[in-house]
């Protein structure tokens, strides 16, 4: 199985990193996906692509493609900036949507 973290940011008007929204998708042995997201949704794709698609559609990003421009555009720290680490669904909503550490 493979599992990658996506977010999407919240930005105030001034500019600041203000919240930061997870979301999880995970391939299996079988290459069909599975979306979890802030929301507290379960999306199910036939493919890793599908399931990009729609997370992409919902204005989230790849966390490892997050570079140093971002870094300074959202005035962040990437190295403090982790995905969740629980593992069922039910406590990791709860943690889906966080203030940047």
């Amino acid at each position: 199985m493979k599992e990658e973290w996506w977010l999407d940011w919240t930005v105030s008007l001034s500019g600041e990193f203000v919240d930061v929204l997870w979301a999880r998708l995970q391939v299996f042995d079988d290459l069909q996906a599975e979306v979890f997201d802030s929301d507290g949704r379960t999306i199910y794709c036939e493919d890793e692509a599908a399931a990009a698609i729609e997370l992409m559609e919902d204005e989230y990003g790849r966390f490892e493609s997050l570079d140093t421009e971002d870094e300074q555009e959202l005035g962040i720290d990437l190295n403090r900036l982790q995905p969740p680490s629980v593992n069922k669904k039910e406590d990791l909503r709860i943690l889906m949507n966080r203030p940047p550490a």
